[in-house]
């Protein structure tokens, strides 16, 4: 069953936008996006990807209804999310947890990890304390995280822990959704495979919806089921990732994983020189 679909969804901001085009693209008319189209299955890991101004951020402000499409539908279990009445939006925003780039601008530098986890849960109705510590022990666990990390400030943490706290909180709040923005393109490399892997762990445990937005093709290779790429606003393909990334069709796919060595290492291509290795978790040994 289809969680999503998305039906011919077109934006355009109001005042001109100079984006990021590339010549295998086309200009895109001036929309940010146009007609894109594509569902997302219940327990499905699907993956966003494209270059800079390729209409990632837009689309995902669209999918949370954050913003209003002028043309095209975002259906959300069937009905069009458009058409929430003020109620039914609190109650989607509740079942879609976003999880943001940037683990150092994710938390109050002044609140403990715990004030704002606890505070996450209030704001979403839950008001017995015994219950808010019952949900939050068992969401940290679930991201290998211990309670020790309640008392701390977020300088006082690496930022994997700092983002596994984040994807905790969104866990915390029982969610059907997460939107993960780019999630470990802030950390280092050396922490990188160990979020990673705990992401893809929770989503074969609990069959998690996931939206997965990125740059890096090796990340969505990963940990995404399938994937559309984005270009000049528009969908160049979708595809299993299996697919996609040994047997692109569009030539702006072929561009990006041409970009990418660990990819073509991976896909039978030439030796890798970098990107990030994710066969064992590097979690113990995050120092920043």
């Amino acid at each position: 069953m289809s969680l999503y679909r998305v039906e011919a969804l077109s934006y355009k901001y109001p005042s001109p936008q100079k984006l990021f085009r590339s010549a295998r693209c086309g200009s895109g008319g001036g929309d940010v996006l146009s007609d894109v189209s594509f569902t997302v299955s219940e327990g499905e890991v699907f993956g966003i990807v494209g270059g800079s101004g390729s209409g990632k951020t837009t689309l995902i402000s669209l999918l949370c209804g954050v913003i209003t499409p002028p043309r095209g539908t975002v259906f959300f279990a069937g009905r069009d999310i458009a058409g929430f009445t003020p109620e039914q939006k609190r109650n989607y925003f509740g079942k879609v947890q976003l999880v943001f780039q940037d683990p150092k601008s994710s938390f109050n530098p002044h609140k403990t990890i715990g004030q704002s986890l606890h505070a996450a849960l209030r704001s979403a109705g839950c008001r017995d304390e015994n219950e808010r510590r019952e949900k939050i022990t068992d969401a940290l666990s679930r991201v290998r995280l211990g309670n020790d990390i309640l008392s701390r400030l977020p300088r006082e943490v690496s930022g994997g822990q700092r983002q596994r706290a984040a994807i905790a909180r969104a866990l915390s709040l029982d969610p059907e959704v997460l939107i993960l923005d780019e999630p470990v393109s802030a950390l280092d490399v050396s922490v990188q495979a160990g979020v990673m892997n705990t992401l893809k762990e929770l989503f074969a445990k609990r069959r998690l919806t996931a939206l997965l937005v990125a740059h890096d093709l090796a990340v969505v290779d990963y940990m995404a089921d399938r994937a559309a790429v984005l270009c000049g606003g528009r969908v160049a393909e979708i595809a299993g990732t299996d697919r996609l990334f040994s047997s692109p069709q569009h030539p702006y796919t072929k561009e990006l994983i041409a970009a990418v060595p660990v990819l073509r290492s991976r896909r039978g291509g030439e030796s890798a020189q970098g990107g990030v290795i994710c066969e064992k978790d590097g979690a113990e040994n995050e120092q920043n």
